[in-house]
């Protein structure tokens, strides 16, 4: 006795093979929907390190201007309090009011 494979091949319905048809077209675009978001989402990743490297470039930038414009004002008032003593300096007005211990 041999075993032998009996196949039937049976047409399925229009509907159905429409059905089949829709499914297979909705699934290539998913697909090719999910690569184009893929692909844009590392756009946009990149864009954002980018901007985010050129912000944090300003502000170490900022940083040194900072820092420098400390030093400038301690030497400032270095001068200053050799000049006219301890005290107060009204920015407004340009008066300095001496303070006397």
């Amino acid at each position: 006795m041999s075993k032998e494979k009996v196949t039937e091949k049976v047409k399925i319905t229009d509907e159905e093979l429409k059905k089949v048809n829709k499914i297979q077209v909705n699934a290539n675009t998913i697909f090719t929907e999910l690569g184009q978001v893929t692909v844009q989402t590392e756009f946009v990743a990149n864009e954002a390190n980018k901007k985010i490297d050129e912000l944090d470039e300003y502000k170490k930038k900022l940083m040194e201007q900072y820092n420098e414009l400390q030093k400038e004002e301690t030497e400032f008032i270095k001068d200053l309090r050799e000049k006219y003593g301890d005290g107060e300096l009204n920015s407004q007005t340009g008066e300095f009011t001496s303070v006397t211990k």
